[in-house]
Formats: C-alpha cells, sequence, structure tokens
C-alpha cells in the first residue's frame, strides 16, 4: 500500500508554508521583491463571554432595564506593521489595522441600534481608523524627526495606563481596558510633528528634548447605549433630562492645534528623569448647560440644554526610574506625577437649582462646572520573587502600583457622575505573573482596589505559544463592590471569560 504524505515548501529560517502561510505566500515575496521593505503583523480574536448581565438599577437609582447580551465583544483585529527604508536616514514607518466587532451583529436584539457611536466602534471602516500610523522618520546626527500619523507614549508608571500620556483619545467601548498591549491598539492616533534633539555627556547625563506640534484632532469614543460598558447606559437616569446639542468640535485653526515638550535625562546614578508640558484640548468633552425648557419640562421631555464641547487642557508632569537594590532583591521603582491647570469640574452650586426653573432661565455664566486644579501621582515597584512551598528559581515576577487624586479648591461641592467627588481618591493594584515550560505559557494575575470599597480582578490569566505563531489565552475579569460604584454596579454586569487566538506573521 502506498501513502502519500502532503510535503510543504521549507524556508531557510525552518518554516514551512504550513507553518506560517501568510508569511509564505504574502510577507516574503513582497520583501524579497523589495529589499527595503520589512512586514510583521498578526491577526486575532478576542471574545469576552459575559457570565451574567442583569442590566441592573442604573447608577443613581432608577428604572431597571432588563438586557441580554451575551458578549461584550467578538473582535476580529488585523494588523499589518511596514518599514521601508528610503535611505540610511530617511525611513517610512506604518501601521494599518482592521477591527470588526461582531457582537454588535450577533446581538442586535439585545444592543438595538444607535447608528453613529455603533458605526465607529463595529469596525475599522474609515481611513482614519484602518490608516493607524504612516509617518517618515528622520534621523540625522543627534537629530530626529517623525512627521506624520503617529502616537506617543509617555509615563513610566506601568499596569492602568500614564497619567502623562494625554496626547491621545481612546477608543474605550471597554471602559477599564487598559492594559498595555489594549492601549496600543485603542490609542488614536492624530496626525503631528515629532522632533527631537540628544546630548550625550552632559553635567546632569545624558539629555533628550522632544516638543510636539498637533494640528489633528481625535476625540475618545464610547460605546453606545445599551452597550453594558457604556456610560450612557449605566448612568442613564441621570441623563435622561439632558437635551444634548451637537458637539462643538475645535476648529484647524493654527490657534486650536495642540503643543507638547518632554525634557528626559538619564544620569551617571542611574536616574531616568523626565519632565512633560502638554497645551491640548481635554478628549472627552465637557457637557456645559446652555439653558432650561420650561415647557419640555412640564411636556415630560428632555429640558436642560446641554452643549458638549471639549475644553483646553495644560498638564505639567514628572517621571523617574531607578533600579534599586535592598531587602535582599533588584527593584524597579517608578514614579509619575501629573498636574492639571484649570480644569473644568462638576460643581452642585452650578446646577439648575429649583429658583433657576422658576424663573426659566440660568444665572449668566452659571453652565454647571468650575474650573479646579488636579493632581495625579503614582509610585509603581517591581521585582522578582519566589512563593513559598513552590520549587524552583525565583523567577515570578511581583508588581505592586499605588495612585493618588487630589482635587484643589475643593469645597464638597464637586461631583463626578452624579456623586460627591473626594478630594482625595487612591487606588492600588498587585499583579503576579510567572512564565514556564521555557516561557511557551504565562500566567498572570492582577487585584485593583480603590477606597470606595470596590475591586477589580484582572485574571487569572494563561497564555500558551502552540507554535512560534500561533497562541492561545484564556482569563477571568471581574469586578466586587459598592452598588453606588462603577466597579460594584460592574459586579453584577461586567464579570467574563475572555478567550484569545493569536496568530503572527
Amino acid at each position: 500500500m502506498l501513502v502519500f504524505l502532503p510535503i510543504f515548501p521549507v524556508s531557510a529560517a525552518g518554516e514551512s508554508l504550513l507553518d506560517n502561510p501568510l508569511r509564505e505566500l504574502f510577507v516574503k515575496p513582497l520583501t524579497e521583491a523589495f529589499p527595503k521593505l520589512e512586514l510583521r503583523g498578526y491577526l486575532m480574536n478576542e471574545s469576552d463571554i459575559l457570565l451574567h448581565n442583569t442590566g441592573d438599577t442604573p447608577l443613581g437609582g432608577g428604572r431597571h432595564l432588563p438586557i441580554h447580551q451575551q458578549f461584550q465583544r467578538i473582535e476580529w483585529v488585523g494588523e499589518l506593521r511596514y518599514k521601508y527604508y528610503f535611505t540610511p536616514n530617511l525611513t517610512l514607518v506604518g501601521q494599518l489595522d482592521f477591527l470588526y466587532d461582531a457582537s454588535f451583529d450577533w446581538q442586535k436584539r439585545a444592543l438595538g441600534k444607535d447608528a453613529a457611536p455603533e458605526r465607529e466602534l463595529e469596525s475599522f471602516h474609515s481611513f482614519r481608523r484602518w490608516f493607524r500610523e504612516a509617518y517618515l522618520l528622520w534621523s540625522t546626527g543627534d537629530w530626529e524627526l517623525r512627521l506624520g500619523k503617529q502616537q506617543i507614549v509617555w509615563g513610566k508608571a506601568t499596569d492602568i495606563g500614564h497619567f502623562v500620556d494625554q496626547a491621545h483619545g481612546y477608543d474605550l467601548r471597554e471602559l477599564h481596558d487598559t492594559a498595555v498591549d489594549d492601549t496600543e491598539l485603542t490609542r488614536r492616533t492624530v496626525w503631528m510633528a515629532d522632533i527631537s534633539y540628544y546630548l550625550a555627556n552632559t553635567p546632569v547625563g545624558d539629555l533628550e528634548v522632544e516638543l510636539l506640534w498637533i494640528p489633528d484632532y481625535e476625540e475618545s469614543v464610547y460605546a453606545p447605549s445599551p452597550y453594558l460598558q457604556s456610560t450612557a447606559f449605566i448612568f442613564r437616569n441621570r441623563s435622561r433630562g439632558l437635551r444634548f446639542l451637537k458637539t462643538d468640535k475645535p476648529s484647524a485653526s493654527f490657534k486650536n492645534h495642540e503643543w507638547g515638550a518632554r525634557l528626559s535625562t538619564f544620569t551617571k546614578g542611574g536616574w531616568d528623569l523626565g519632565l512633560y508640558f502638554l497645551y491640548m484640548w481635554e478628549k472627552a468633552p465637557t457637557n456645559f448647560i446652555k439653558g432650561i425648557d420650561v415647557a419640555a419640562l412640564r411636556a415630560g421631555r428632555p429640558w436642560v440644554v446641554v452643549e458638549p464641547k471639549p475644553a483646553r487642557m495644560t498638564m505639567l508632569g514628572g517621571t523617574v526610574e531607578k533600579m534599586h537594590h535592598f531587602l535582599g532583591k533588584d527593584w524597579t521603582l517608578r514614579g509619575e506625577l501629573a498636574y492639571f491647570l484649570n480644569r473644568y469640574r462638576a460643581t452642585r452650586n452650578e446646577q439648575p437649582q429649583a429658583r433657576d426653573i422658576v424663573a426659566g432661565f440660568l444665572a449668566p455664566g452659571k453652565d454647571g462646572y468650575a474650573r479646579r486644579d488636579e493632581m495625579r501621582w503614582a509610585l509603581n515597584a517591581e521585582t522578582t520573587f519566589k512563593p513559598p512551598f513552590v520549587p524552583g528559581p525565583s523567577d515570578w515576577i511581583l508588581t505592586t502600583w499605588m495612585s493618588v487624586y487630589n482635587y484643589f479648591g475643593y469645597d464638597n461641592d464637586q461631583t463626578e457622575m452624579g456623586k460627591t467627588l473626594d478630594k482625595w481618591q487612591t487606588f492600588g493594584i498587585v499583579s503576579i505573573s510567572k512564565g514556564f515550560w521555557n516561557e511557551r505559557a504565562n500566567f498572570s494575575t492582577a487585584i485593583a482596589y480603590n477606597d470606595g470599597g470596590s475591586w477589580r480582578f484582572a485574571g487569572p490569566k494563561l497564555t500558551y505559544e502552540f507554535t512560534n505563531t500561533f497562541n492561545v489565552g484564556v482569563g477571568y475579569s471581574g469586578y466586587a463592590g459598592n452598588r453606588d460604584d462603577v466597579w460594584g454596579w460592574g459586579d453584577r454586569n461586567f464579570d467574563e471569560i475572555q478567550i484569545e487566538l493569536t496568530y503572527t506573521f
């Protein structure tokens, strides 16, 4: 008996057509035809299966709205990154992204229709979304210029995002999904110029000066109601009386452009220090109250007229990073601080009162907000350890993270999402990760806590690399807490099992 076995060609790198078909059929022919071209990418599916979805009574009380959403998302993501070396000093760098979230079509009856936000979130259908990055990188001597559509990543404190990263809006279909690997995709890129100058061996160490000019504006986008992680759904009863006008976005005139600067140094003593400045637009519009409509109130229609409008924001920031040995271990210590000047904050004194309703108009300048300064700082420490009674080396990674928000000019009048805002807010995270089986498998888990008494659980999560090009991840994400807190509300709506399938080429 003759047995015929299929034979797949094997590349010099040891990969066959079966191992990495896209690389063999697509990437290799192109890079061989254009030797100055580099290509790499991935295909991924991430499905988040909800464990329960009560559509519970919204924060602030009100009518319960049962829905039947089964998936938080069913995302199909494709990414292609490219580089083309025109000369040793000039390179075209870019990234094309495709995203289709099947949860909108899968759950039409549960989610209903909200055309504009859904179209923006369901797929990267527009040029601005799928044409993610494309910039020219020019370098000569100590100068470097990036010109085009791109993103910048500032900050040192890890695990929950960077406070000094305020230059971009985000795709916030999942409110608390701020893991680094996700923000690489959800951060909304903009057209900008980024120029850096390097100066070595100064008295304070190696210096880098970076200047930003951003003529583009991209706001954050949120999931539409009744998507479970939509702010419009979570706080739906607090906005029932609001009539929103069209968002007044900044024009493209020069006066509306955004600016930034960074000064960083790596000292001879091993200190990595940074100072930051941003003069930007807030990426979420401020809902200024423009007036009240007494006739609409009497008729039971939305009666508070609101104009969403982005506000200018100035940020001063600083970061520090240092390797240090104490308690018998090597630690990586990081710190980060962001100070916001004259940021708009909702205040109770600025909200419509009974006398305003009777009079039929608001007092001049009474738009629901007052300007306040705000400071955020974070500390992050990372080391390795070995749990008790566990064999093997001390190669478990322990990361701790603490952040504090402080609001200045506080007079017990500030509100956020309808609640009185604490003058001080504290958050903490502890995470553990470990690689197994020659790093083909990885285990991770994290617990976050806020001073309101609520918890978030990111994990346990296990990923396994079946081949050099294909890996699978399974994890849990959950919440617990008070009924008047977003995390507590998530305890009854957001808990989910996450499944990830990734193929790289």
